[in-house]
């Protein structure tokens, strides 16, 4: 920045002159200086940002060690010359305080905004970034560790602000293509092969097809061992990333080259990251050439818009054995470790292996919302991209290559299926449903005909799922799960009938039935992890009977509504990436669409509905869930799809049919499954383990409408009709004097009863009858109505329970009559004998008057506490002047007095306590009425004991700071007799 005495300095030149300055600065020896210099210089970067754009090339060419004549430029000393410059303990540490400051300016935002502005500077920081590794090797080795932290600074920073775009001007397609064939001649001359490895696959096959091998770059070093893995990782993160559309199809750019290199690092860095990279590499390639061809056609799919020579190389590998094995090897090492065991120690990565790997993973397939409906995935470990890469490579190789791919791609499945324990017996178990799923769906994209549906389903698909599915470990059942969803998601019900078909009868041959009550429980031999049922035994083991279970749960799913979505009017355009541009024949959809639903539901009604409603008292716990979850969504199910027909529920009914399969058709589900369920308290023919067993069933079907249904419809259709069922199962009928009961009975029949109390607070507080039919509302409360008279006490104080959550819910939705009556039906049970049931609805009643208004209250506790006058116990002077019943009659009217007694004291305890922090008019006078049936000869004990804990309650809450306010609203006569109840008797007293 020295200029001549004549020369004048203006002011641009003294902005320069000072980021110069601030860039020596950086490169300071001193520690202090240097920090503050790159502190000072990102500051000034902020204000005048401009002038970065000339002096990224000058900070890139220093990393890259290329600044031999560029010394002081810009104020930065050449890196060059820096090298031969050794310390006095023979050590480079001034070429290491200089990188460090030049990294710490190049990983500024200003800065790498600058270098992504043109392919000329990307295209230098690439070759700048890959060469780290002979420039660490020149630093001391106290600082190798700390230049990695800068240059992984650098690269994150490019990572997170990089940007594609189209390469409209000649000269920047040339750059980019320069740049790709640096990555890939850097990555190919640094690729250590072992004869070994290269038996497993010989790529001179790839040499033989194309010469793109063949050429070298010329700032690439011919020393095979000189790059490190790190920047090998960081070369197949590059190639990834700058890879488009043009560079996708062959005999254009580095086309070729691209395709071999990533099938050969595939098959070669068996459970290496760059396998993984290499993968993620496939996986855009793949999803670039099918994006330029948006119209697949099913039926001539073998027409793809490739070349033939691509397209023959494709078929070639896809149909591989060995490329086969190396893609399998790579989709198992996820490397994504496995923090469920060895003390959740995650994987120690170096720097940015972590991201490129996430990338990596990214790059496998676009991401889809899948599934598309409420029901999510039952698993967590079902890598979706992993079966959506198998299917779109299937999909791209054509028809012929594709059944060929998919033969290999299941044989090797199949081994990973019956893999032995080890470390990846997850990850292989995973995979296996992996390649399914992809295979699965692309089988039935292929083929279209419904003799080749049923020629792929019987010799395919099912054979594979009968081989696998006693071998595959119950914790990884739910992978295979996703798989079969995946595989025909989105599709008509005649797609796959034939599964459906095939999974009721396995359920009809395994499920265990109520005529087999009376056979031992050890003849039923329990399977899982792979082992076979005893031949004696005539059903599957229980574990096998749950799986087909699960898997029926897993075609009722995807028979619901979404399956019309295959019609281009009712497919949402987030989709489209599911189907990958396949079309369909709308006309065909739209005129089977009836016929295919009515063939699927006329199975279900007919042959898998009975099935599982004979079975509900199996003794199994998984098997009842599965059974309960079968039940909602063959309920659910019918509901969709009369909605989607435009037929309404109503008229279902009233719909006569002439033929057998209409009427199953119109034929309503629900009210079959709501009459059988409805039988199971007042059954004689079944057993008390049977009926136990059969009420948790009932309760898990009710579980799953409440969390699972629409508040709107199961609600309304199946809850509230069950609500008698569900306070019928908590009354304890065992008594503990009753002989010839086994304490397996009686644990069985507690277990029942805590599930419905259960059960009970979660219709309360989880359903809102928030829609439009009020009426539900009357339809619960007459239901309490009848449940709050029941002869058990256990009944009586989950009715209470229950209409405490209730009210809470609805206290803004209840009219004035249906508050009313259940202040009626509350105002009952405070009469309960029973001191837990008048507990329970004291609690009740304290909520509805919390909600009431004030002057509602008011009139209320004004009729109360004159009944709590006249309801006190006379004196036996005071009884003998008057006249005097004998007999029966006088028992039955001290009986009415006692009622009336605990009714209006505890209506008075509910109206005082339901003010925690105010005392309106009418709670002195509640206090001064209640006061009197605190003595011994007033009242009975649960009556004295009421009174005591509301009035030390009041006391607690009001007798403090803000006593004097509250006092105001009392007379002396009135305190006075709340003094009587909360102060301590004394001697002189």
């Amino acid at each position: 920045i020295a200029c001549p005495p004549s020369s004048s300095l203006n002011t641009l030149d003294g902005y320069e002159g000072v980021i110069d300055g601030l860039f020596a600065m950086a490169c300071h020896p001193n520690t202090e200086a240097r920090g503050t210099g790159i502190g000072a210089s990102e500051y000034a970067l902020t204000r005048f940002g401009w002038l970065v754009q000339d002096r990224a090339p000058r900070l890139l060419n220093a990393i890259s060690l290329n600044d031999l004549h560029q010394d002081g430029m810009y104020g930065i000393p050449s890196c060059a010359k820096i090298t031969s410059q050794l310390d006095s303990k023979e050590k480079r540490m001034r070429l290491a305080e200089v990188l460090k400051g030049v990294c710490s300016i190049v990983a500024m935002p200003r800065t790498m905004k600058a270098i992504l502005a043109t392919e000329k500077n990307r295209f230098s920081l690439v070759k700048a970034l890959c060469s780290t590794h002979h420039l660490i090797s020149l630093l001391p080795s106290q600082e190798m560790q700390k230049m990695l932290h800068y240059f992984h600074g650098i690269f994150s920073q490019f990572r997170s602000k990089f940007f594609s775009r189209r390469q409209l001007i000649k000269q920047n397609r040339e750059v980019h293509n320069e740049c790709l064939s640096f990555l890939l001649s850097t990555l190919s001359s640094n690729s250590s092969i072992s004869l070994d490895d290269s038996k497993a696959y010989q790529i001179n096959d790839l040499s033989e097809q194309t010469s793109a091998h063949k050429y070298k770059h010329p700032d690439v070093s011919t020393d095979v061992t000189s790059m490190h893995w790190r920047n090998r990782l960081i070369v197949g993160w590059f190639i990834s990333t700058f890879v488009d559309s043009h560079d996708v199809f062959f005999g254009k750019g580095n086309s070729d080259q691209i395709w071999n290199t990533c099938f050969e690092l595939i098959c070669t860095e068996i459970g290496q990251p760059l396998q993984r990279v290499s993968l993620g590499l496939l996986g855009r390639l793949v999803a670039l050439a099918l994006n330029d061809n948006p119209n697949l056609q099913p039926a001539g799919i073998d027409d793809i818009s490739l070349t033939s020579n691509s397209a023959s190389l494709l078929r070639q590998k896809v149909q591989d054995d060995s490329f086969c094995l190396g893609l399998v090897n790579a989709l198992v090492y996820d490397h994504k470790e496995d923090t469920s065991v060895g003390g959740g120690i995650h994987a120690q990565w170096s720097f940015g292996v972590r991201d490129v790997l996430k990338d990596s993973t990214s790059n496998l397939a676009p991401r889809i919302l899948f599934p598309f409906q409420r029901v999510n995935r039952f698993s967590s470990t079902f890598k979706l991209q992993h079966a959506q890469l198998i299917h779109s490579m299937l999909l791209l190789v054509g028809r012929t290559g594709a059944i060929e791919g998919a033969k290999h791609l299941l044989s090797i499945s199949k081994e990973l299926a019956t893999s032995p324990p080890s470390e990846d017996q997850r990850n292989q178990l995973c995979t296996s449903a992996e390649i399914f799923a992809g295979v699965c769906r692309v089988l039935l994209q292929l083929h279209c005909d419904d003799d080749e549906l049923s020629t792929v389903w019987e010799t395919v698909i099912l054979l594979y799922l009968d081989d696998i599915i006693h071998k595959i470990p119950v914790s990884v059942m739910g992978a295979f799960f996703d798989a079969l969803r995946y595989g025909i998601h989105h599709s008509t019900p005649r797609n796959f009938f034939i599964l459906t078909k095939w999974a009721v009868r396995k359920i009809e041959e395994s499920i265990w039935k109520q005529e087999d009550n009376m056979q031992p429980i050890s003849n039923l031999t329990l399977v899982s992890e792979g082992k076979e049922e005893s031949p004696s035994s005539s059903v599957d083991g229980f574990a096998t009977q749950s799986t087909w279970l699960s898997l029926m749960s897993v075609i009722l799913v995807e028979v619901d509504v979404k399956s019309y979505l295959i019609v281009r009017q009712g497919q949402p355009f987030l989709c489209e990436i599911l189907f990958n541009g396949i079309s369909s024949d709308e006309n065909k959809v739209l005129g089977r669409k009836d016929e295919d639903l009515l063939q699927t539901w006329n199975l279900v009604i007919t042959r898998l509905l009975p099935c599982i409603l004979n079975a509900l008292g199996h003794p199994y716990q998984k098997c009842r869930e599965n059974i309960a979850e079968c039940l909602f969504r063959v309920c659910y199910c019918y509901r969709k799809l009369i909605s989607k027909m435009g037929i309404k529920p109503s008229t279902v009914s009233n719909e006569n049919s002439n033929t057998e399969k209409d009427s199953h058709w119109l034929e309503d589900p629900g009210h079959v499954i709501i009459d059988r369920l409805r039988e199971i308290s007042n059954s004689t023919e079944l057993s008390t383990k049977t009926r136990h067993h059969s009420l948790i069933t009932a309760r898990k079907f009710i579980a799953y409408c409440v969390h699972w249904g629409d508040c709107k419809n199961e609600y309304s259709e199946f809850i509230i009709p069950l609500i008698p069922l569900v306070f019928e199962a908590v009354k304890s009928t065992m008594i503990e004097t009753d002989a010839g009961i086994s304490p397996a009975d009686r644990m069985l029949q507690a277990e029942v009863a805590k599930g419905y109390r259960y059960c009970i607070a979660e219709i309360g507080v989880a359903c809102t009858v928030s829609y439009e039919h009020t009426s539900d509302i009357s339809r619960v409360l007459n239901a309490l109505d009848k449940v709050s008279r029941h002869d058990f006490w256990q009944v009586r104080q989950a009715a209470a329970h229950f209409l405490r959550c209730f009210q809470s819910c609805h206290k803004f939705l209840l009219s004035f009559n249906q508050t009313k009556k259940a202040t009626k039906i509350i105002a009952r049970l405070l009469s309960d004998e029973r001191r837990e049931v008048s507990s329970a609805a004291l609690s009740a009643l304290t909520g509805i008057l919390a909600a009431t208004p004030l002057p509602t209250v008011y009139s209320l506790v004004e009729k109360y506490r004159k009944k709590a006058n006249n309801s006190v116990i006379k004196s036996k002077k005071k009884l003998s002047g008057a006249a005097k019943f004998q007999g029966e009659e006088a028992d039955v009217k001290e009986k009415e007095r006692a009622a009336k007694q605990q009714t209006s004291v505890f209506f008075l305890c509910a109206a005082v306590l339901a003010m925690p922090y105010n005392t309106p008019p009418y709670v002195p006078r509640a206090l001064a009425a209640l006061s009197k049936h605190s003595f011994e000869r007033s009242a009975p004990f649960n009556v004295r004991e009421a009174v005591k804990l509301c009035c030390s309650e009041y006391k607690r809450t009001h007798m403090s700071d803000n006593w004097e306010m509250h006092r105001q609203q009392f007379t002396r006569e009135q305190l006075e007799a709340l003094e009587d109840v909360v102060s301590a008797p004394h001697y002189y007293a």
